[in-house]
This record gives C-alpha cells, sequence and structure tokens, in this order.
C-alpha cells in the first residue's frame, strides 16, 4: 500500500492506493501542506481510497451541476459522484469520486490514463489536486463549520486579514505590495478557508495560490474582512453585516445546488460576519496602500 498524507486547515488526509505507487506532481505549493510522519498513527480526518477501474453507472442518478469545461456532480439521496472529463469528446472520465454528505470517507476510480513511468517506477498520477481536493475539502467543512473564500490572506501584528474578490479585484497585487512591507506575513493570494474552532474564527492558507504563488500552511485568528476594489485613491468604508454579507455571497464556494449545504453555508457566512469587522478597501496599486492599511488598522488596534 502506498499513501499520501495531507494537512489542509487542520483537516488531516490521507490518500492511499492498494495497487500502485502514488506518483504526486512536483507543486512547491503542496509541499507546504505534505505530511511525512507528522499523521503516521493518527486517524485522518478524510479517508481517500484510489482505484483502477471502470466507474459505476450514473445513469439513475440526477445531474446536479455541469461545469463549462470539465466536471460535473451526480447526486443520488445523500451520495456524490463527481466526474472529471477534461477532454470532453465521449473519452471516459479521467477520473470519478464518490464520496456522501459527511465527505470523511471518498472512494476515486481512476481511468488507466492515469497510470505513468516516473524514475523508472510504473505509478498512478495523484487526482487529489484541483478541481477534486477543493471541492472534498468545501463538502467536508460545510459540516464543521468552514468555508472557503476566493480572498488574499495576511497576518499583521500576529492577527489574520482577509481581503476577498472576485479575479481581477487585486488580490495578488495586494499580497504583493504588503508581503514587502515590515510586520506582514502573507498566507494566500487567492484562496483562503475559514473555520469557527474552539469559539474562535480562524483563516488558513490553502495549496491553491494566485499570480504570487503564496500558499502557506498556517493560520491566524481572523480580526477583519476587506473586500477589495480598485480606485484612485486609497479609501476604507465599514460595512454593515448586511452590506458585508451581500459582498460575501459572490466570493463563497457554494454547492448552489444542493440545498442543505447552501443554507449551512449561507448561515455560517451571516455568523461570522456578524462578530467579524468588514470593510471595502478602495486602493490603487502602489506602495503607499501598505502604509495607508497601517495607519488605519493600527488606530483599531491602539
Amino acid at each position: 500500500m502506498d499513501e499520501l498524507l495531507l494537512n489542509i486547515s487542520d483537516i488531516r488526509i490521507s490518500i492511499h492506493s492498494e495497487v500502485l505507487p502514488i506518483h504526486q506532481e512536483e507543486d512547491l505549493a503542496y509541499l507546504a501542506f505534505a505530511e511525512s510522519e507528522k499523521l503516521r498513527g493518527v486517524a485522518p480526518d478524510m479517508q481517500v481510497e484510489l482505484e483502477v477501474g471502470e466507474p459505476q453507472s450514473v445513469l439513475s442518478w440526477s445531474k446536479a451541476f455541469e461545469d463549462d469545461q470539465s466536471w460535473s456532480i451526480y447526486k443520488r439521496g445523500e451520495e456524490y459522484a463527481m466526474h472529471f472529463e477534461p477532454d470532453k469528446h465521449g473519452v471516459e472520465p479521467l477520473w470519478v469520486a464518490y464520496f456522501s454528505e459527511m465527505c470523511d470517507q471518498i472512494i476515486v476510480k481512476c481511468s488507466k490514463r492515469l497510470i505513468c513511468q516516473r524514475n523508472g517506477e510504473r505509478g498512478l498520477l495523484n487526482p487529489v489536486r484541483y478541481p477534486l481536493d477543493q471541492h472534498l475539502i468545501m463538502y467536508h467543512l460545510a459540516n464543521k463549520r468552514g468555508i472557503l473564500i476566493h480572498a488574499a490572506g495576511l497576518m499583521y501584528s500576529g492577527k489574520g486579514w482577509i481581503f476577498p474578490g472576485r479575479s481581477g479585484a487585486g488580490k495578488s497585487t495586494l499580497t504583493r505590495l504588503l508581503s514587502g512591507r515590515k510586520g506582514w506575513y502573507g498566507l494566500s493570494d487567492d484562496r483562503m478557508l475559514i473555520r469557527e474552532m474552539d469559539s474562535d474564527v480562524f483563516c488558513f492558507g490553502t495549496p491553491w495560490p494566485g499570480n504570487e504563488g503564496v500558499a502557506v500552511n498556517e493560520a491566524a485568528s481572523l480580526s477583519g474582512v476587506f473586500f477589495l476594489s480598485h480606485g484612485k485613491e486609497n479609501a476604507i468604508h465599514k460595512l454593515s453585516p448586511q452590506e458585508a454579507i451581500q459582498k460575501l455571497i459572490p466570493v463563497v464556494s457554494i454547492p448552489w445546488y444542493d440545498e442543505k449545504m447552501v443554507a449551512n453555508l449561507l448561515q455560517l457566512c451571516a455568523d461570522i460576519l456578524s462578530n467579524i469587522p468588514a470593510f471595502e478597501l478602495c486602493f490603487r496599486p502602489s506602495e503607499d496602500v501598505g502604509e495607508f492599511l497601517e495607519e488605519y488598522l493600527i488606530s483599531k488596534l491602539s
């Protein structure tokens, strides 16, 4: 048996194969989230079994969602099947993942196209990468008071701050500008995981970076949310919880095809923003945004 171990947002993930060694794609973003010895002997939160063979038919399942490019979600009761078909030309899926609502036991049926040679060894290319790992984490955390957000995340003065925004809002740009300043430490420039744990809210870096490649396996207590927008001048506007929720929903990963999950995640968003202050940060992409933001935070922290 071969096994890979990951730790993402304090979720312990075991990926193993009984038939072939697992070949992990070389990706620097994932290295910080790989566990070699720490998790051995510790019960994982998510157990992923890799198998090679034909996936079971989903003709009797209902199609819940279809991505424009490569993947689809099928549902039968509380069971899910995620198909990944990057070719979309009648070729069998590259893999199909089967999981339940709790998403703690996952079986991934892999096509023979994932079998490859590496350093003279025949093995199975690890399918637990984007988009599969994001979806599994999203489902698992939905039952554990956690959400995945399109946001940059940084630490300042020992506290966590996230900067949500859609593509082009300036997440990577702001991360680059702030990370070069004393006292700032980047966690991610594109995806952050937010979790309620031990009567607090924490923000976690993820292995899914943006243009700046920031992917750090660390966490901090979340102290504030700054929604990003571009402008000619730097400005900060305090948001009410209701205003903040309207801005947060478009940047949270929510399976809108799943009524129960939607209700849970929307409630969690409301709960988080009822306790964490939220702002709109309008900024121009220049070095002075760092000093501007620091002055504001210092005034609030003092």
